[in-house]
């Protein structure tokens, strides 16, 4: 869960040493950031529907095991 933050972290404190000695090379961090960002949305959005269909399958479960 704290791998990707952490990784943002190194990657972005990285880009800005690139930024204050060239500003050409700082692009490079930019776009790692970014795709890295784009794929902690798509693990959190995997994880939320993972969640959400064991919560309806567990409340299922409770419901017809009452009935």
């Amino acid at each position: 869960m704290l791998a990707g933050h952490t990784l943002l972290n190194i990657i972005t404190n990285f880009g800005l040493a690139c930024f204050k000695k060239q500003f050409f090379i700082f692009f490079l961090p930019i776009i790692v950031i970014l795709a890295i960002a784009v794929l902690e949305f798509g693990v959190a959005l995997l994880q939320s529907y993972v969640f959400l269909n064991l919560l309806v399958i567990y409340f299922n479960d409770s419901l017809a095991l009452h009935h």
